[in-house]
């Protein structure tokens, strides 16, 4: 192994071309420039890597069992359900002034090992720079790939149809298709012949066609979304193009609408923040924007929605649909607030607040339906909708190094949550609970919103049962449900 590294970067050293007055007998191989060609070589990374994933793999056992089983978490007191496993630095092959944020994480489809995260720094920043990389959690020293670029990375998303490609945005309004596979960058296809120097894409995603096909979807801060075509290039097509919302809409009131000032003096396009494929309904999905509406749009309409209506004050930072049901979604925005909303009713049916923090994004819990995890600035709360009480979070997670947090995501595999600040640290987080799959989760997900709703707006829950028949629940005094939601908890 040794003879293999070591022989082709010292005979490309002895084999320069000597000096015109030195006798070629005399020349002595330099060892430092040996050395350094050794260490620089891809073929001793290779083999420095391999040797470390050895040694980590011991140091980090009980990680990976905690990780893998929950159970484990022995010493966690009782009223602390969220627990740090590890913390993913940045890497140090970057100078100390090109510290990167996180701005994008997510868990590979098809692999609970392999996690993607995408670094940028967009604040008050001249000649940023950004950074992708591939971390496996058996190693969480060092990225199994790490590709560099000129512009900061400001979202990207995988894709399960093909496992090997990850599709990247950048600040400039660049967009390309990577292959994971190559430890050396390999642009697949990108659209810089189209698309050069363009606003700043805020989200990408791979929508799913009525055919069973897939391609990337983006949105900008000029309001815009385009759809593209995967070839030797990406060629754009125009999805939607969305003028700013005037008068008065459906949804919750907004205040700063009143001292918002003269109406003809705003943009007229606002910037599109986030946006989600409606899980069913192909050709239905939801948009949110900078200036607090969800718009319901479809793709045969590219220059207007279908309906419209105010989630927010302020820009929307998420939207999803329910993991159980396609008629409830939530959403997050700047106002402190995360809503809960059924399709095509403008009433929120709960309301969650705490701390006074900016909501910078918020997701259904993958491991139990009943519950959403939510981000501020510094802290990560837990909310269970079987709880009367909105303002109190089941348990909340501090950063301990007081640093802004900026992404969070939930792993689809398990009670795992992947958490990133400005520093560039990504966190790996565990929930505590007792894994319990409840039967009838319709019935306790309707019981749950039940108590909340009906008790304050009886005519709203009607139209509820309406829109979801599967939320139609006896009144019964001795009903299994109970029994069953006190299990669960």
């Amino acid at each position: 192994m040794h003879y293999d590294l070591l022989r082709p970067q010292i005979e490309k050293i002895v084999t320069k071309k000597p000096h015109q007055f030195e006798d070629p007998r005399l020349i002595q191989p330099d060892y430092e420039d040996i050395s350094t060609c050794v260490l620089d070589s891809p073929e001793f990374y290779l083999v420095f890597h391999s040797i470390e994933k050895l040694l980590e793999a011991n140091y980090y056992r009980n990680y990976h069992r905690i990780y893998n089983n929950p159970s484990y978490l022995h010493d966690l007191p009782k009223d602390q359900k969220l627990a740090l496993i590890f913390t993913f630095k940045q890497p140090k092959k970057l100078k100390p002034k090109q510290d990167c944020e996180v701005t994008s994480i997510a868990w590979h489809p098809l692999y609970k090992y392999l996690i993607g995260v995408g670094y940028g720094k967009m604040h008050l920043e001249k000649n940023a720079r950004g950074m992708f990389c591939i971390w496996n959690i058996k190693n969480p020293s060092y990225p199994e790939r790490m590709y560099n670029f000129k512009h900061p990375v400001t979202s990207f998303s995988f894709c399960k149809v093909y496992p090997y490609a990850v599709a990247l945005t950048f600040y400039n309004g660049q967009m390309m298709i990577i292959n994971i596979l190559a430890r050396k960058l390999i642009n697949m296809c990108d659209n810089t012949n189209f698309m050069k120097d363009y606003m700043q894409i805020t989200h990408i995603t791979w929508f799913k066609g009525e055919e069973g096909d897939y391609y990337p979807v983006t949105s900008s801060k000029s309001g815009d979304m385009y759809k593209f075509k995967v070839d030797n290039f990406l060629y754009p097509d125009l999805l939607l193009d969305l003028p700013r919302k005037y008068g008065e809409t459906k949804g919750i009131e907004q205040c700063m609408r009143i001292f918002s000032g003269d109406e003809n003096a705003k943009p007229l396009k606002i910037g599109i923040s986030t946006f989600t494929q409606h899980p069913k309904n192909y050709l239905l999905y939801l948009v949110g924007t900078d200036d607090g509406y969800v718009h319901i749009c479809s793709k045969w309409f590219s220059m207007k929605d279908t309906d419209v209506f105010a989630a927010h004050e302020g820009p929307i930072t998420s939207i999803e649909f329910h993991h159980e049901t396609d008629k409830l979604f939530l959403t997050s925005g700047n106002d402190y607030y995360v809503r809960v909303w059924a399709y095509l009713i403008y009433t929120p049916l709960m309301c969650f607040t705490t701390k006074k923090e900016i909501v910078r994004y918020a997701k259904w819990a993958s491991f139990n339906i009943m519950q959403i995890v939510a981000m501020g600035e510094i802290y990560l709360d837990i909310w269970d909708i079987r709880r009367i009480n909105n303002s109190v979070p089941i348990t909340t997670y501090e950063n301990t190094e007081r640093s802004n947090n900026l992404i969070f995501n939930v792993s689809p595999f398990g009670p795992h949550v992947l958490l990133g600040d400005e520093k560039g640290d990504v966190h790996l987080l565990i929930y505590n609970y007792t894994k319990y799959e409840p039967p009838f989760k319709m019935q306790i997900l309707a019981r749950a919103l039940r108590n909340h709703v009906k008790c304050r707006d009886p005519d709203l829950w009607r139209q509820v049962e309406q829109l979801i028949p599967e939320f139609k629940v006896k009144n019964v005094k001795d009903d299994p449900i109970d029994i069953l939601e006190e299990s669960d908890e």
